[in-house]
Protein backbone atom coordinates (compact mmCIF):
# COMPACT_ATOMS: atom_id res chain seq x y z
CA UNK A 1 0.00 0.00 0.00
CA UNK A 2 2.86 2.59 0.96
CA UNK A 3 5.05 1.47 -1.94
CA UNK A 4 1.60 2.32 -4.39
CA UNK A 5 1.18 5.76 -2.52
CA UNK A 6 4.72 6.55 -2.92
CA UNK A 7 4.56 6.04 -6.90
CA UNK A 8 1.44 8.02 -7.45
CA UNK A 9 3.33 10.81 -5.26
CA UNK A 10 5.04 12.43 -7.88
CA UNK A 11 2.50 12.48 -10.16
CA UNK A 12 0.25 14.47 -7.39
CA UNK A 13 2.81 16.68 -6.69
CA UNK A 14 2.91 17.68 -9.87
CA UNK A 15 -0.99 18.24 -10.81
CA UNK A 16 -1.29 20.10 -7.69
CA UNK A 17 1.73 22.33 -8.79
CA UNK A 18 0.22 22.93 -11.32
CA UNK A 19 -3.29 23.80 -11.17
CA UNK A 20 -2.15 25.83 -7.83
CA UNK A 21 0.11 28.08 -10.47
CA UNK A 22 -2.75 27.94 -13.05
CA UNK A 23 -5.12 29.57 -10.32
CA UNK A 24 -2.55 32.44 -9.75
CA UNK A 25 -1.96 33.16 -13.22
CA UNK A 26 -6.32 33.04 -13.85
CA UNK A 27 -6.09 35.60 -10.69
CA UNK A 28 -3.65 37.69 -11.47
CA UNK A 29 -3.18 37.93 -14.89
CA UNK A 30 -2.86 41.72 -16.30
CA UNK A 31 -6.63 42.77 -17.51
CA UNK A 32 -8.50 39.60 -15.74
CA UNK A 33 -11.25 40.04 -14.01
CA UNK A 34 -11.51 36.44 -11.57
CA UNK A 35 -9.56 38.15 -8.66
CA UNK A 36 -12.40 40.93 -8.98
CA UNK A 37 -14.85 38.62 -9.17
CA UNK A 38 -14.07 36.40 -6.15
CA UNK A 39 -13.23 39.63 -4.06
CA UNK A 40 -16.90 40.53 -4.57
CA UNK A 41 -18.08 37.51 -3.37
CA UNK A 42 -15.92 36.94 -0.68
CA UNK A 43 -14.19 40.65 0.48
CA UNK A 44 -11.78 38.37 2.78
CA UNK A 45 -10.26 36.94 -0.70
CA UNK A 46 -8.27 39.73 -1.58
CA UNK A 47 -6.65 40.70 2.09
CA UNK A 48 -5.75 37.11 2.00
CA UNK A 49 -4.63 36.72 -1.76
CA UNK A 50 -3.26 40.29 -2.15
CA UNK A 51 -0.65 39.72 -4.24
CA UNK A 52 -0.70 40.85 -8.23
CA UNK A 53 1.32 40.58 -11.24
CA UNK A 54 4.98 40.38 -10.47
CA UNK A 55 6.23 37.60 -13.09
CA UNK A 56 6.79 40.19 -15.93
CA UNK A 57 6.53 43.21 -16.17
CA UNK A 58 3.09 44.79 -16.51
CA UNK A 59 1.84 45.30 -20.20
CA UNK A 60 1.98 48.62 -21.75
CA UNK A 61 -0.66 50.91 -22.27
CA UNK A 62 0.06 53.00 -25.30
CA UNK A 63 3.16 53.10 -27.92
CA UNK A 64 5.01 56.10 -28.90
CA UNK A 65 4.17 57.50 -32.45
CA UNK A 66 6.91 60.01 -33.73
CA UNK A 67 5.79 62.29 -36.96
CA UNK A 68 7.45 64.49 -39.49
CA UNK A 69 5.03 67.05 -40.75
CA UNK A 70 6.11 68.94 -43.96
CA UNK A 71 4.35 71.64 -45.16
CA UNK A 72 5.22 73.74 -48.40
CA UNK A 73 6.01 77.77 -46.74
CA UNK A 74 3.57 79.04 -49.92
CA UNK A 75 0.76 76.83 -49.98
CA UNK A 76 0.89 76.10 -45.77
CA UNK A 77 -2.31 73.85 -46.04
CA UNK A 78 -0.91 71.15 -48.08
CA UNK A 79 1.37 68.86 -45.92
CA UNK A 80 2.98 65.25 -45.80
CA UNK A 81 2.92 63.25 -42.61
CA UNK A 82 5.33 60.65 -42.53
CA UNK A 83 5.03 58.22 -38.90
CA UNK A 84 8.60 57.25 -38.20
CA UNK A 85 8.61 54.64 -35.12
CA UNK A 86 6.27 52.25 -36.80
CA UNK A 87 8.39 52.41 -40.26
CA UNK A 88 11.88 51.95 -38.68
CA UNK A 89 10.28 48.53 -36.44
CA UNK A 90 8.84 47.71 -40.19
CA UNK A 91 12.48 47.77 -41.36
CA UNK A 92 14.04 46.03 -38.65
CA UNK A 93 11.79 43.15 -39.36
CA UNK A 94 11.94 43.18 -42.86
CA UNK A 95 16.29 42.98 -42.63
CA UNK A 96 16.47 40.15 -39.93
CA UNK A 97 18.55 38.85 -39.40
CA UNK A 98 20.74 40.85 -40.86
CA UNK A 99 19.52 44.41 -39.49
CA UNK A 100 22.37 45.84 -37.77
CA UNK A 101 21.62 48.81 -39.08
CA UNK A 102 18.30 49.16 -38.27
CA UNK A 103 18.81 48.04 -34.75
CA UNK A 104 20.92 50.98 -34.59
CA UNK A 105 18.56 53.60 -35.88
CA UNK A 106 16.06 52.00 -33.70
CA UNK A 107 18.05 52.71 -30.57
CA UNK A 108 19.18 56.00 -31.53
CA UNK A 109 15.81 57.07 -32.77
CA UNK A 110 13.69 55.60 -29.78
CA UNK A 111 16.24 56.59 -26.75
CA UNK A 112 16.24 60.30 -28.06
CA UNK A 113 12.20 60.41 -28.47
CA UNK A 114 12.39 58.86 -24.91
CA UNK A 115 14.88 61.36 -23.17
CA UNK A 116 13.12 63.66 -24.88
CA UNK A 117 9.64 63.15 -23.45
CA UNK A 118 11.56 62.32 -20.10
CA UNK A 119 12.87 65.56 -20.26
CA UNK A 120 9.93 67.54 -20.85
CA UNK A 121 7.83 66.20 -18.58
CA UNK A 122 9.99 64.43 -15.63
CA UNK A 123 7.94 61.63 -13.66
CA UNK A 124 4.61 63.79 -14.20
CA UNK A 125 2.06 62.71 -16.80
CA UNK A 126 -0.54 64.79 -18.85
CA UNK A 127 -3.61 65.13 -16.57
CA UNK A 128 -6.83 63.49 -18.22
CA UNK A 129 -8.19 66.48 -18.16
CA UNK A 130 -6.36 69.78 -19.98
CA UNK A 131 -7.93 73.01 -17.56
CA UNK A 132 -9.44 75.23 -19.81
CA UNK A 133 -8.97 77.39 -21.35
CA UNK A 134 -5.89 75.56 -22.52
CA UNK A 135 -5.49 73.02 -25.14
CA UNK A 136 -3.68 69.89 -25.35
CA UNK A 137 -1.09 72.15 -27.70
CA UNK A 138 -1.04 75.05 -24.97
CA UNK A 139 -0.34 72.53 -22.31
CA UNK A 140 2.79 70.86 -23.96
CA UNK A 141 3.81 74.07 -24.93
CA UNK A 142 4.30 75.50 -20.99
CA UNK A 143 5.52 72.08 -20.50
CA UNK A 144 8.46 72.51 -23.24
CA UNK A 145 8.92 76.33 -22.28
CA UNK A 146 9.98 75.23 -18.75
CA UNK A 147 12.70 73.14 -20.21
CA UNK A 148 13.90 74.69 -24.00
CA UNK A 149 17.06 76.17 -22.89
CA UNK A 150 18.26 73.06 -21.19
CA UNK A 151 21.46 71.48 -23.28
CA UNK A 152 20.39 67.99 -22.72
CA UNK A 153 16.64 69.00 -24.41
CA UNK A 154 18.71 70.59 -27.09
CA UNK A 155 20.92 67.41 -27.83
CA UNK A 156 17.47 65.26 -27.91
CA UNK A 157 15.56 67.67 -30.44
CA UNK A 158 18.85 68.23 -32.66
CA UNK A 159 18.90 64.55 -33.11
CA UNK A 160 15.51 63.79 -34.25
CA UNK A 161 15.86 67.32 -36.62
CA UNK A 162 18.84 65.70 -38.16
CA UNK A 163 17.01 62.55 -38.44
CA UNK A 164 13.97 63.83 -40.01
CA UNK A 165 16.42 65.12 -43.01
CA UNK A 166 17.44 61.38 -43.07
CA UNK A 167 13.64 60.94 -43.49
CA UNK A 168 13.09 63.62 -46.10
CA UNK A 169 15.91 62.00 -48.59
CA UNK A 170 14.71 58.20 -47.85
CA UNK A 171 10.89 59.72 -49.17
CA UNK A 172 12.48 61.71 -51.71
CA UNK A 173 10.52 64.68 -50.31
CA UNK A 174 12.44 67.86 -50.87
CA UNK A 175 13.08 70.60 -48.26
CA UNK A 176 13.65 73.85 -50.51
CA UNK A 177 10.59 75.94 -49.84
CA UNK A 178 9.27 73.59 -46.40
CA UNK A 179 8.84 73.73 -42.65
CA UNK A 180 9.05 70.99 -40.65
CA UNK A 181 7.24 69.87 -37.24
CA UNK A 182 7.89 67.06 -35.15
CA UNK A 183 5.23 66.02 -33.17
CA UNK A 184 5.49 62.91 -30.58
CA UNK A 185 1.93 60.99 -29.71
CA UNK A 186 0.86 58.17 -27.60
CA UNK A 187 -1.65 55.25 -28.92
CA UNK A 188 -3.95 53.61 -26.54
CA UNK A 189 -3.42 49.95 -27.08
CA UNK A 190 -6.01 47.59 -26.68
CA UNK A 191 -6.03 45.88 -23.26
CA UNK A 192 -6.19 42.09 -22.88
CA UNK A 193 -9.84 42.14 -21.63
CA UNK A 194 -11.06 44.37 -24.69
CA UNK A 195 -9.52 42.39 -27.46
CA UNK A 196 -13.18 41.37 -28.58
CA UNK A 197 -14.53 44.44 -27.75
CA UNK A 198 -15.58 46.48 -30.98
CA UNK A 199 -16.10 49.51 -29.98
CA UNK A 200 -12.45 50.25 -28.30
CA UNK A 201 -11.09 53.45 -29.29
CA UNK A 202 -7.13 53.41 -30.05
CA UNK A 203 -7.16 57.48 -29.18
CA UNK A 204 -3.56 59.13 -29.38
CA UNK A 205 -2.37 61.94 -26.93
CA UNK A 206 -0.21 64.58 -27.59
CA UNK A 207 2.45 64.83 -25.38
CA UNK A 208 5.17 66.50 -27.45
CA UNK A 209 5.22 69.05 -30.67
CA UNK A 210 7.16 71.71 -31.66
CA UNK A 211 6.46 74.89 -33.80
CA UNK A 212 7.17 74.82 -37.63
CA UNK A 213 10.89 75.22 -38.32
CA UNK A 214 12.49 75.54 -41.65
CA UNK A 215 14.82 73.08 -41.95
CA UNK A 216 18.90 73.49 -42.53
CA UNK A 217 19.65 73.00 -46.56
Amino acid sequence: MKQSFYKVMPGMAMIIFLLYWMAVFAITFPGGKAKQVIGNIAPKFNSLFGYSWRLFTPPYTFNVRLYFIVRNVHLPYKTDTVEVLQQIALQKQTAAPFNQQETITDYLVNSNVNGLIKTVWGNKNMPAEIPAPLTDSGYVAQAIAKVETDQTYQMYLATLKNYCQVVLKQHRISSVDKEIKIVIKEKAIRPFDAMQEKGFEEKERLVFETAFYKPTL
